[in-house]
Order: structure tokens, then sequence, then C-alpha cells
């Protein structure tokens, strides 16, 4: 578990402001890119809607699954 603090929801609000001009993370995501993007901890997903996603510290490493 990871304290929030006031930067992080700054982090979060900002990033949710952009979801009104277009984004398409939904809000729970949104917290644990924020989280990463903030501490500097990467995010390993296997999401699309982080795919094209940049946040200022946010490293975001796609897992891609292989179907036989």
């Amino acid at each position: 578990m990871v304290e929030y603090d006031y930067e992080l929801v700054q982090v979060w609000a900002r990033e949710m402001e952009q979801g009104r001009l277009g984004r398409t993370v939904e809000s729970e995501g949104l917290w644990i890119a924020a989280t990463g993007g903030h501490r500097n901890v990467p995010l390993l997903s296997h999401e699309t809607d982080f795919a094209n996603w940049y946040m200022d510290g946010l490293r975001v490493i796609r897992r891609i699954e292989h179907v036989p």
C-alpha cells in the first residue's frame, strides 16, 4: 500500500483534467498511473488504455500476451 500526499492528488487531478480533453483512462486506473508517475515506479499493464499515454515520470511496460 502506498500513502497518498498532496502532490499525488495534484498529479491525479491534472491527469483527470486531461481526460476531459479526450483521454480514455478511468479514474481508478488513473490513480494507479498517477502513483507510478509520482513515485517513479514503472506501471506494468496489458491494458490498451496506457498504450499511448504520456505522464511525467511514468514508465509503462506493456505485457503482450501471445496466443498460439
